[in-house]
């Protein structure tokens, strides 16, 4: 009689930049850089926390051509805030080919609720900066904030 041994080695998971889920760990391939921003990624999410109480920012890298624009008209943001934190307005900038550095005017701001449960929030993708491929968005999770502040992010979802 012969014994044989068989190892099942299963594939990697498809990474999707159109639906990153931040309890994932391969999501951490999307982060950039961070200015006033430490982040951590959990299987709860993304844990993100102002270092300084400025203006903390989280760039997410993307592959060139990977996501073309025209098939996206907004995005949503799965998060969570605890209460008492200081802030509940964030903003989102968009680098694309229309759009080549993260610009004010091409920016959206978006409100959040603080009272420690997961809320979606759904950000309008402007169309006159939101053209050709995305290279970068700039998560900017507080406008101006206390050191401390912490920002919980589950997802980001393109939609058309």
């Amino acid at each position: 009689s012969y014994v044989a041994k068989v190892t099942v080695i299963a594939p990697e998971k498809v990474f999707t930049y159109d639906n990153i889920d931040f309890t994932d760990s391969h999501s951490s391939k999307v982060l950039g850089n961070t200015s006033d921003a430490s982040c951590k990624i959990t299987d709860k999410g993304m844990l993100c926390t102002s270092a300084t109480g400025h203006d903390p920012i989280i760039y997410l890298n993307y592959i060139a051509g990977s996501i073309d624009t025209a098939n996206y008209k907004s995005l949503t943001i799965t998060y969570k805030l605890e209460p008492g934190v200081s802030q509940t307005r964030g903003q989102m900038f968009f680098i694309t080919d229309a759009a080549p550095a993260p610009a004010e005017s091409a920016a959206q701001k978006y409100y959040m609720v603080a009272d420690g449960e997961w809320h979606t929030a759904r950000i309008p993708l402007p169309a006159k900066y939101w053209s050709g491929t995305v290279h970068q968005l700039r998560l900017d999770f507080f406008n101006d904030c206390e050191r401390g502040d912490e920002f919980h992010l589950k997802s980001i979802v393109l939609t058309n």
